[in-house]
């Protein structure tokens, strides 16, 4: 099935960044221990996750492109905000459920991939599920003059592709069309990434609606085997009971023969 899956050549791809491969991308101050390359990031999560654990080339692709977000960790003016952790929840959502073996799969991906960018998944989790709560029933008005977002403001902000993708969740928890608000929230937070957080939004939606049509080839798939399966038991049985009717006949004709 992972194979056939793979041939699809759905490309999760997130939006590209630069790569970092000698730790030039290091910056003086970093909140926590990240890893120095996206090498080591992936190694990490190769150790997290379990080397034999081979995901599928969607699921692949969505993991390579989440480890590169190490070159945005790495900036001197990166600062964990629990905004980052709305989108990286809402990212990992997103593409793992359908692009996995099970539940139980998607949540160790999701689990590796925070281990691999040294960061606690319990915490970033509560961390977004707190979030989310906030901004429950909030006005884009009150949620914009959070602390949350006040800190944003405090000083030069690095943009990162989770980052971006927790503002888009939290205009959709307070109602607010994306695609209409991204540059108005940009100003209100005095962050200049109208043009990536625009580009990010874009090609996560076009991605989404990859992922919808690879959800529905999976279905056709599980359904047309179902099919095969339920047609090949179906000749089985025809040919045992052909078989079965042509042995008492010759059983009936061995009686005959005896009697007679």
């Amino acid at each position: 099935m992972l194979v056939t899956l793979a041939a699809f050549s759905l490309a999760l791809q997130l939006p590209h960044v630069p790569v970092c491969t000698n730790g030039a991308c290091r910056g003086a101050t970093v909140a926590m221990k990240v890893p120095a390359t996206i090498g080591d990031a992936k190694q990490n999560f190769q150790a997290g996750y379990g080397k034999w654990n081979i995901p599928s080339q969607p699921a692949q692709s969505f993991i390579n492109n989440m480890l590169t977000q190490q070159y945005a960790m790495v900036a001197p003016t990166y600062r964990y905000s629990r905004i980052f952790s709305v989108g990286f929840e809402s990212l990992c959502t997103a593409f793992l459920a359908s692009t996995t073996r099970d539940t139980v799969d998607a949540e160790a991906v999701r689990k590796a991939l925070y281990s691999a960018l040294d960061m606690d998944a319990a915490k970033c989790k509560a961390d977004a599920d707190a979030l989310l709560e906030l901004a429950a029933g909030k006005s884009e008005a009150e949620l914009l003059a959070s602390d949350d977002f006040a800190q944003i403001k405090a000083s030069p902000f690095k943009y990162s592709l989770p980052f971006g993708m927790g503002i888009i969740a939290l205009m959709k928890a307070v109602g607010v069309e994306p695609k209409e608000s991204i540059g108005r929230w940009c100003e209100a937070l005095e962050l200049p990434n109208t043009n990536s957080l625009t580009r990010d939004f874009e090609y996560f939606e076009l991605q989404i609606t990859k992922l919808e049509t690879f959800k529905e080839m999976v279905l056709q798939m599980s359904a047309a085997g179902k099919r095969n399966e339920a047609a090949r038991l179906k000749a089985k049985a025809e040919k045992a009971a052909k078989e079965a009717e042509k042995a008492e006949e010759e059983a009936a004709k061995e009686e005959a023969s005896a009697s007679a």
